[in-house]
């Protein structure tokens, strides 16, 4: 819901992030890129392919992910994550535990919520909004998407 006072030739939208967007949100998204592009500009836009995502059991048990010094203590920071998949949603939860010298462990947990969005209603929805060209994915060597490919990389066009 906002507007900047240029347009642009390209707009990346990494990082899973349009599959974080439940559909009111990833219209507003959309609208508001198509807005911002140049005429013949390219919208890209990676997410974890939501047909993988559907297939996976209902949990997933926690797993170490990595290991860090915390920049200010020292202490040893682990990093594990686990997920749980309901019938629209696909929830990671990202636990930090902090390791102190005396033995105690502090944890973090932070939550990201991915929609089970059809990878149709993904196409359509850009669609629906304007865009022509519309490519897919299945990884970033720019293989063909299929079911069970890691990601969903779309790639469409403002027309001109």
């Amino acid at each position: 819901a906002f507007h900047l006072s240029r347009r642009f030739d390209t707009i990346f939208l990494p990082c899973n992030t349009l599959s974080m967007l439940d559909a009111g949100r990833r219209q507003a998204t959309l609208a508001c890129v198509y807005r911002h592009l140049e005429r013949g500009g390219v919208f890209v836009a990676g997410l974890p392919n939501p047909e993988v995502l559907m297939r996976l059991p209902r949990r997933g048990q926690a797993e170490i992910e990595d290991e860090f010094y915390h920049p200010r203590s020292g202490d040893p920071v682990q990093v594990s994550s686990e997920w749980r998949r309901g019938k629209d949603i696909f929830s990671i939860f990202w636990h930090y535990d902090l390791l102190s010298g005396d033995g105690t462990v502090q944890r973090l947990t932070f939550e990201a919520r991915h929609y089970l969005t059809p990878v149709q209603r993904y196409l359509d929805e850009l669609s629906q909004v304007g865009f022509k060209d519309i490519q897919t994915w299945g990884d970033f060597d720019f293989s063909n998407y299929q079911t069970d490919s890691p990601y969903l990389i779309t790639s469409s066009r403002r027309p001109n």
